[in-house]
């Protein structure tokens, strides 16, 4: 007749547990990390939203000549924002441009990148989500 196997000791078994416990703890640490942080998945998230808006702005800059030389792209900088580059002809029709995007509510941030003429005058600016139209 076989012997019954000896039952785990209680120090085993508390090691088992913590080992459990641990790992659980890892995952929903890096799932929060996935879900809460600028990752590789915020990211793309991000650049698809870009990449749309971008669509949906390119016509209306197409029917004004001064922005014949404006492009709109999605930028992999700053974790996936739109991205307004090209040349322009001063500050003024800066102003009519950032009007327009603005008024088309981007999802993500606008990172404008622009030259002009003069090679001592640049329009960079980067405005948040949270300040579009003010």
């Amino acid at each position: 007749m076989a012997t019954p196997a000896p039952s785990q000791s209680p120090k085993r078994k508390t090691s088992v547990i913590f080992c459990v416990v641990g790992l659980f703890l890892i995952a929903a640490l890096g799932a929060w990390e996935l879900v809460v942080n600028d990752t590789f998945v915020r990211q793309q998230i991000r650049l698809e939203q870009a990449w749309a808006h971008a669509a949906k702005v390119t016509p209306l800059l197409a029917a004004e000549p001064a922005f014949s030389k404006v492009q709109c792209v999605a930028y992999t900088g700053m974790g996936g924002v739109l991205k307004v580059k090209g040349k322009i002809e001063n500050e003024e029709v800066f102003k009519r441009l950032r009007s327009i995007i603005s008024q088309s509510h981007p999802p993500v941030s606008v990172f404008y990148e622009l030259e002009s003429p003069d090679p001592n005058e640049r329009f960079e600016e980067v405005v948040p989500p949270l300040l579009r139209g003010h």
